[in-house]
């Protein structure tokens, strides 16, 4: 390029000279010839290198040319590589070509080359690892244990959360009789004493029928069915004779593991030719010296017409609260409850049963929701389920769930005592 530009000023010169040898034609003429020819070229390279672990390539191609009368040339390339971790290369080429038409022959020839050469290579590698293993065991359901048929005609459901061990068992003799009921190796149902003295039995209400009961619904053995994959245990009887007509009574016991609770489903059926009134009645005997308390419902305290003394008891904010140690003679009590729930307590153990709740108007005649009958080292807690007129081939289905757990902190087994009342409720409402 250089060469290029001498040989033009040579010509330039040769033909100012040429012209400056003629005569003047309308002005003047110095002779002097001024060639300004500026050639700026800038080149400026910059080559930044990072190093990414990322391979982007940016090419930025920028070619602006501007036509002038001007002979400036400026050459701007820019070269930018990052190659971070990453690879990164952007490309900037920016061409600007100004010509001017200028007869100045300076020349001047700048190259600026830069070459930043800048190489990062970061490499943070931050690895949390936080393993937070809670393992909680007790994943508030409870599970089974052991076989249900432990042989000579005992049957039982046993079942643990992994702190606490609940007992439940029955046999088909007896009239298909409950005969225990244990939280961690303790009972609340009385296990010994005569046929009709030991165990919790179920009878059909009213008790219109003379005493003692029939056979069949209280001394006979029922049939017994383990089905040991689905956890329950059946119990049926014969056909009962009562109120002019035959009744086939059905007992099924299962376990609600997440409430811990035993699950019994009474089942009466008619299996004669004529209807009868028909109601369920549980009788759970249970040791002397408790304290049997219910929230009170509609109606009064009595006896009915038992015959008997009222059970001493003591109502204090709509509780009922009869304690065995004040009896002093056989007595009855019959009551309305509400909510559906009975409760009792030997001190350390708190017994409950839940069933579905009834009116006055429900009740079998002479009968009550809640009953107890009190001796001398002897005691019954009792609920009875709604009537209902059974025609032939009919049935009633009565359910009824049984919970024992540990005194708790805070609660004493006394009359008007709030936090067992609250402790009661909190479990079963």
């Amino acid at each position: 390029m250089r060469h290029f530009f001498s040989i033009l000023i040579i010509l330039m010169a040769f033909l100012a000279w040429g012209c400056g040898s003629g005569s003047e034609k309308g002005g003047s003429s110095d002779g002097d010839a001024d060639t300004d020819s500026d050639s700026d070229t800038d080149s400026d390279s910059d080559s930044d290198t990072d190093s990414d672990t990322d391979s982007d390539s940016d090419t930025d191609s920028d070619s602006d040319t501007d036509s002038d009368t001007d002979s400036d040339t400026d050459s701007d390339s820019d070269s930018d590589t990052d190659s971070d971790t990453d690879s990164d290369s952007d490309t900037d080429s920016d061409s600007d070509t100004d010509t001017d038409t200028d007869s100045d022959s300076d020349t001047d020839s700048d190259t600026d080359s830069d070459t930043d050469s800048d190489t990062d290579s970061d490499t943070d590698s931050d690895t949390d690892s936080d393993t937070d293993s809670d393992t909680d065991s007790d994943t508030g359901l409870a599970e089974m244990v052991g076989d249900i048929d432990r042989g000579n005609d005992e049957f039982v459901l046993e079942f643990t959360d992994g702190t606490d061990t609940w007992l439940f068992a029955c046999t088909p003799d007896d009239g298909g009789r409950i005969t225990d009921f244990e939280l961690n190796g303790d009972g609340i149902v009385k296990t010994s004493g005569d046929i009709n003295g030991y165990g919790s039995i179920f009878w059909l209400s009213p008790q219109s029928w003379s005493w003692p009961p029939d056979a069949e619904m209280n001394e006979n053995s029922w049939d017994a069915t383990a089905d040991e994959e689905n956890d329950t245990i059946t119990l049926e009887s014969g056909n009962v004779p009562a109120y002019g007509s035959e009744f086939k009574i059905t007992k099924v016991f299962s376990v609600d593991l997440v409430e811990k609770a035993v699950v019994i489903n009474y089942m009466v059926e008619n299996t004669g030719g004529s209807s009868a009134t028909v109601a369920p009645w549980e009788i759970t005997r249970v040791a002397p010296g408790g304290l049997t308390f219910f929230r009170m419902g509609s109606g009064t305290i009595d006896a009915a017409a038992s015959g008997f003394p009222v059970y001493p008891n003591e109502e204090i904010d709509d509780i009922v609260w009869c304690d065995h140690n004040d009896l002093g003679e056989d007595a009855k009590l019959f009551s309305d409850g509400e909510d559906g729930w009975l409760a009792h307590t030997d001190g350390d153990l708190v017994f409950i049963k839940t069933f579905e709740d009834i009116d006055e108007s429900d009740f079998a005649p002479n009968e009550d929701e809640i009953e107890l009958y009190g001796a001398s080292g002897y005691e019954e807690v009792e609920q009875q389920g709604a009537a209902e007129n059974l025609g032939a081939g009919d049935s009633l289905t009565w359910e009824v769930k049984w919970y024992l757990r540990a005194m708790p902190d805070g609660a004493a087994a006394e009359a008007g005592d709030t936090a067992l009342v609250e402790f009661v409720e909190g479990l079963v409402l």
